[in-house]
């Protein structure tokens, strides 16, 4: 069963608690009505984890959220793709008049927020898990420098064999973080500052890791596996183009880092 996650839309992307699609009771029925942004996967999809706005006048916006699972192939869904940089199909969907029952309901009537926030928190572990990759791409990026140190790293104590050496600590840092988010969220906590801290860090690693290939590679690292002889058959482009998903999706690091404010204690 293919899933895909109803959440953004055109004016709300990681502010969720300000989503406009709505849902109205019709007896034993929601009517649907409103517009998601990057559904990831929603073209192959059997159904969306819908998350709609059921009480337009709550206080505060969060309560007023509904979550709905809804089959892809309901009447009133249009789905449009798009191809995004790092190859992935990411839609637009259109909900017009979606009749759905209320057996669909999942949890409370405006009581969403929960299922939204305990979700993005397993969602934010898989973000952050791009340290499984990134430990991939550190393999073959030694394997690359190995082969011709002087060339590519310098000698013992350049710049570059710091940043190398900086970036093997971050990518088992990072897993480690991982790791403990996972067991926050295996102990029933949500992980609700361990998950947005590992999603932070493994989305800015991405991106330091394809800048320090760069540096290191030159700009052979920005070529596709399409070319000839490319140091790493090509992941490094691969990883360049990925990175930004990283620290965009599942909210913005920003967000995250608001999130993990709030769950420190913080002041706002």
């Amino acid at each position: 069963m293919a899933f895909c996650l109803g959440y953004s839309e055109p004016e709300t992307g990681s502010d969720l608690a300000s989503l406009r699609t709505r849902a109205v009771r019709d007896g034993d029925s929601w009517v649907i009505n409103g517009q998601k942004l990057w559904t990831t996967g929603a073209h192959r999809s059997n159904w969306v984890w819908l998350a709609v706005r059921t009480d337009p006048d709550a206080t505060p916006r969060h309560t007023g959220i509904t979550v709905f699972l809804v089959p892809m192939d309901t009447p009133g869904i249009t789905v449009q793709r798009h191809t995004a940089l790092s190859g992935e199909v990411s839609c637009t969907v259109f909900y017009d008049d979606v009749r759905v029952p209320d057996s669909l309901r999942v949890g409370e009537a405006g009581g969403g927020w929960k299922v939204i926030t305990d979700a993005l928190a397993g969602e934010r572990i898989v973000m952050g898990n791009i340290a499984a990759a990134l430990h991939r791409q550190l393999d073959d990026l030694l394997a690359v420098v190995r082969a011709d140190p002087g060339a590519t790293v310098g000698p013992r104590g350049s710049a570059r064999r710091q940043r190398l050496g900086a970036l093997a600590v971050g990518v088992q840092a990072n897993r480690a973080l991982v790791a403990t988010a996972i067991r926050a969220a295996a102990a029933g906590t949500g992980a609700r500052v361990e998950a947005p801290m590992a999603a932070v860090m493994g989305g800015e690693l991405a991106e330091e890791f394809g800048e320090a290939v760069l540096d290191i590679l030159g700009p052979d690292a920005a070529l596709s596996a399409a070319a000839d002889g490319v140091p790493g058959g090509g992941v490094f482009e691969y990883g360049l183009r990925l990175a930004v998903t990283y620290v965009i999706g599942g909210g913005t690091n920003d967000i995250q880092r608001g999130l993990i404010a709030r769950g420190l204690g913080l002041p706002r």
